[in-house]
């Protein structure tokens, strides 16, 4: 089972803490999965020379009734109380010199995502640290979208047909590529073809006016289909793909 990190670089105050007081307020992890995931080890990587006592608080709810603010001091409130799925000693020293790094190994806590804009759909979110390469040579991107199985019911009292609204087909994207044997991103479709793997991509369109970021849309897909389509003396050889939606996309709004 693939694991992955989650990293957040919290803002602290540029001075000293007392003992007791939180560091770099509440944060958030962008987890990006609907599913359960397994906390295995926490790290803390200190810039400098400095050895405190850490310990990490993991909660399922934003903590409403505590004050949360970097350098306050900590102090749960009972209303909160139930919210707190562990608390984590990081306690494990690594020295590198001048920065200084604390770890907890061993962890193996069950959670599942809070809910809201953090959860989105399995291994979507860039936050994650998943790496998209660019498929060169897109001739032709096809439509993705979703289509309502319709099941039809006709009575003979009335005579007219009944509609009820059945499963959701996500359908499939259907690219035509101008094929290149060095194209790192026609490599990745090669072997999700020969793969039994879900894969994400990741579509960006165009930043259009009056926005700074494009709109993007992610994709949980199967790669069914890869082949060559030669043609005649002057076709572009090609490569003909399909990748099956197996969920209903994500939607980042350009802004």
């Amino acid at each position: 089972m693939a694991g992955f990190d989650l990293v957040v670089t919290p803002t602290v105050t540029a001075g000293a803490y007392t003992a007791g007081d939180i560091m770099g307020a509440l944060l958030t992890f962008k987890v990006g999965v609907r599913n359960t995931v397994i906390v295995n080890e926490a790290t803390v990587m200190i810039k400098a020379a400095v050895t405190p006592t850490l310990n990490l608080v993991l909660l399922e709810g934003n903590p409403s009734n505590t004050t949360t603010t970097d350098n306050a001091a900590y102090s749960l409130n009972a209303a909160d109380a139930f919210k707190v799925r562990k608390t984590i000693p990081v306690t494990t020293l690594y020295d590198h010199g001048t920065p200084n790094e604390y770890s907890s190994g061993g962890i193996n806590l069950v959670v599942v995502p809070g809910g809201g804009a953090d959860v989105t759909a399995p291994y979507y979110v860039d936050e994650m640290r998943i790496t998209y390469t660019a498929v060169g040579n897109v001739e032709d991107v096809g439509e993705h979208g979703g289509t309502a199985q319709v099941t039809e019911f006709t009575p003979v009292d009335t005579g007219i047909v009944q509609k009820i609204k059945g499963s959701i087909n996500y359908g499939a994207l259907n690219l035509m590529i101008g094929q290149v044997s060095s194209d790192a991103g026609q490599d990745i479709i090669d072997a999700a073809f020969a793969s039994k793997n879900r894969y994400s991509v990741k579509i960006a369109y165009p930043v259009r006016t009056g926005e700074s970021t494009g709109e993007i849309h992610y994709l949980d897909v199967l790669v069914t289909k890869r082949v060559w389509q030669d043609g005649a003396a002057n076709n572009v050889r090609k490569l003909a793909t399909t990748f099956e939606v197996c969920r209903a996309p994500v939607v980042v709004a350009g802004t």
